[in-house]
C-alpha cells in the first residue's frame, strides 16, 4: 500500500467513525427503568381500571413508535388515554 492510498484508506475511516453516534448511558438507564416500572405497574394498576383509548391512537402508537398493540393499549390506558402524554414518556421518559 502506497502512502496516498494509505492516506486516503485514513481519511476514508475517518469520515465514517465522524458519523457513529455515541449514546447517554445515564438516559438508555432511565428509558429502561421507566418501562420495567410501567410494566409492574400497569399489571396491578389496570385491572378492573376502564379507559376509553381511540383505536387511531393505538395505531399511531403501532405504526410511529413500533409498539405492539397491547404495549400501546397498555401505555395509553396507564396515561388514561392521553396519547401525548405518552409519546412524551416514550420519548423521554426522565420527563414525566
Amino acid at each position: 500500500m502506497t502512502k496516498g492510498e494509505r492516506e486516503k484508506s485514513t481519511a476514508d475511516l475517518e469520515k465514517v467513525t465522524d458519523h457513529v453516534e455515541e449514546f447517554d448511558s445515564e438516559s438508555l438507564r432511565k428509558s429502561v427503568s421507566a418501562v420495567l416500572s410501567f410494566e409492574q405497574g400497569s399489571k396491578k394498576e389496570l385491572k378492573g381500571t376502564t379507559v376509553k383509548i381511540a383505536a387511531d391512537d393505538v395505531n399511531f402508537l403501532i405504526n410511529e413508535l413500533h409498539l405492539d398493540k397491547k404495549e400501546a393499549e397498555n401505555w395509553l390506558k396507564q396515561q388514561n388515554g392521553d396519547l401525548l402524554q405518552v409519546v412524551k414518556l416514550l420519548i423521554n421518559p426522565s420527563k414525566p
